[in-house]
C-alpha cells in the first residue's frame, strides 16, 4: 500500500474474444498489439486528451517564450538606446565642465554654493585657487574660508552676509583676503538665493579676483588727483 508500481500485463490475443480486448484496452492507460508481427499502440480517450493537453500548453508556453523574447529584446534596444543617450550627455556635461573651467581660468572667477543651515560650501577648482586653498583636501569650512578676508574687511563682509540671509536676497560686497604667503589680493563677491532650493538655505554665487583692475583704479584715481593739483599749483 501508498507504492507506486509500473505494471505490465499480458493477454493472447488468440485466446481473447473482442469484448475482453475492449475490456483489456479500457482498464489500462496504454495498450500494445502485435499484429502481423507489427506493433500497434492502443491509448485511452483519456491519455490522448492528456496528450493533447500537453501539447496545447507547451505551444502556449512556446508561445509565451517567443513574446517575452520579443518583449526583452525590445527592452534591451531601449536600454542600450538609453545608455548610449546618457554616455553623450555625460560626454557633452564634461566637455561643459571643461570649458566652464577654462573660462573661469581666463576670468580669474570661481563659482560657489553655500547651505546657511550647515555651513557648508562647494567650490569650483578656480575658487579653490583663487582663495588659495589645495582642492585635494576638501572645500574647507565656512570659518575657514571666512579666515582669509583681510581682518579690517571681514566685519562689513559678515554683516552683508547676514542682512543677505536674513532678506533672502542678492548681495555684492569687495573684499581682500590674505593668502598664505602674505599677498593681498582684492575680490568681488556676488551671491543669490539658489533658484533650485526649496528649503531657503541654499545660496549661489561667484567670487572674482579684481586686485589688477582695483589697482588700475587706484592709479587712476591718483593720477587724476595728482593731475587737479598740479593743475592748482600751476594755474592751468
Amino acid at each position: 500500500a501508498g507504492q507506486r508500481m509500473i505494471v505490465l500485463c499480458t493477454y493472447s490475443l488468440a485466446s481473447s474474444a473482442a469484448t475482453d480486448v475492449l475490456e483489456v484496452a479500457r482498464a489500462h492507460q496504454v495498450t500494445l498489439a502485435r499484429r502481423r508481427r507489427v506493433w500497434e499502440v492502443v491509448e485511452t480517450p483519456e491519455l490522448k486528451q492528456a496528450k493533447e493537453e500537453i501539447r496545447r500548453l507547451n505551444e502556449k508556453l512556446e508561445q509565451r517564450v517567443i513574446d517575452r523574447t520579443r518583449e526583452l529584446a525590445a527592452a534591451n534596444e531601449q536600454l542600450e538606446a538609453q545608455i548610449a543617450q546618457r554616455v553623450r550627455t555625460e560626454e557633452r556635461l564634461r566637455q561643459s565642465e571643461a570649458q566652464l573651467a577654462e573660462g573661469q581660468g581666463l576670468t580669474r572667477t570661481g563659482s560657489w554654493t553655500w547651505n546657511v543651515a550647515t555651513g557648508q560650501l562647494r567650490w569650483s577648482e578656480e575658487h579653490f585657487r583663487i582663495l588659495g586653498f589645495d582642492p585635494a583636501q576638501g572645500e574647507p569650512s565656512f570659518e575657514e574660508a571666512i579666515g582669509r578676508v583681510h581682518p579690517d574687511d571681514r566685519p562689513a563682509l559678515l554683516q552683508t552676509l547676514e542682512k543677505a540671509v536674513a532678506d533672502r536676497s542678492e548681495f555684492a560686497d569687495r573684499f581682500r583676503i590674505v593668502l598664505p604667503d602674505g599677498s593681498i589680493r582684492r575680490l568681488e563677491s556676488l551671491g543669490r538665493p539658489s533658484a533650485a532650493d526649496t528649503t531657503g538655505q541654499d545660496y549661489v554665487g561667484t567670487v572674482m579676483d579684481v586686485t589688477e583692475r582695483a589697482l588700475a583704479e587706484e592709479a587712476l584715481q591718483n593720477a587724476q588727483a595728482e593731475l587737479a593739483r598740479v593743475t592748482r599749483l600751476t594755474s592751468l
